[in-house]
This record gives structure tokens, C-alpha cells and sequence, in this order.
């Protein structure tokens, strides 16, 4: 399998990417991307990962290098966990929601209704660009507002 992580700079997806390299014929003879903004905290992740027990064993190909159109070219699986917000952000409408009694998060909130405004289009450009490049891809959706983008 050729999974793309976008956003795989993320301090959780070290976790997520080891889980499934630990399951026999996930990514034996595969390949895992890591596409972030920051090349450099790609770079750090993909190194980890190849230090990994999981990685001896399953012996995969690891990439942080190139554009996301090349790393999506005969990919099986596409994740995305990008943060279309900042901690900023969050704390600027967590403090007047708790004020008007609504519950604050990232998700289903009027800060996670921002955030969708913002992330919305993000995420549906990449599955956009999927459906040019590798059509039969499954887009795995990690980004918040979850509930909100995932019925885009």
C-alpha cells in the first residue's frame, strides 16, 4: 500500500503511522509520504519512523521530499490532519463562547464553525487534486472540524 499523510508532521501521526506498520501486509514492500508544510518537521518524522521496530519489520519505502501532486501520484490512501487554526484562534473564541454558555472546541462550536469556513476548502482541494491523480484513493479525514468537513 502507498499511504500519503498530509499534514504528517503532526507530533500524533508517529503513533498512527507506527500502529499500522506494526499490522502484517499493511505496508510490507509499501510506501508511506509525508507531505507537511514545514519539510523540516516531515523530515524528522520519516527519520523516526525509520528507526522504528514496526519499520525493520514491515521494511517499507519512507518519503518526505516533493510536491503532494507527485507523493499522490499511485497512491492507495490519502490522510489529511491539518489545523486550519491557530492556539490563538482557539483561545479568542473559547473565552466568549464559555461566556455565552456554549461549549468551545474545534469541532461543533462557533469556533469550529470558523475553522471549517477556513479548513473546508482545504481539504476539499485535496480531494480534489486525488481525483485527478489517484481516483482510487480513500481520503481519510483527521482534520477538524471532523464532523463538519467530512459531510463536505
Amino acid at each position: 500500500m502507498k499511504a500519503v499523510f498530509i499534514g504528517g508532521g503532526a507530533h500524533r501521526m508517529l503513533g498512527i503511522i507506527r500502529g499500522a506498520m506494526a499490522i502484517p501486509g499493511v505496508f510490507d514492500g509499501g510506501e508511506v509520504c509525508i507531505c507537511d508544510l514545514n519539510r523540516e518537521r516531515a523530515e524528522v518524522m520519516g527519520r523516526m519512523l525509520m528507526l522504528s521496530p514496526e519499520y525493520r519489520r514491515c521494511q517499507c519505502k519512507v518519503t518526505w521530499e516533493g510536491a503532494m501532486e507527485t507523493m499522490l501520484e499511485g497512491a492507495d490512501m490519502v490522510s489529511v490532519v491539518l489545523m486550519a487554526g491557530t492556539p490563538l484562534s482557539h483561545q479568542r473564541g473559547e473565552t466568549p463562547s464559555h461566556q455565552r454558555g456554549y461549549i468551545s472546541s474545534d469541532n461543533i462550536s462557533p469556533n469550529g464553525a470558523l475553522l471549517a469556513a477556513k479548513g473546508g476548502p482545504i481539504v476539499l482541494g485535496i480531494a480534489r487534486k486525488m481525483e485527478k491523480i489517484c481516483p482510487r484513493a480513500i481520503l481519510l479525514d483527521f482534520a477538524n472540524p471532523v464532523a463538519v468537513l467530512s459531510s463536505i
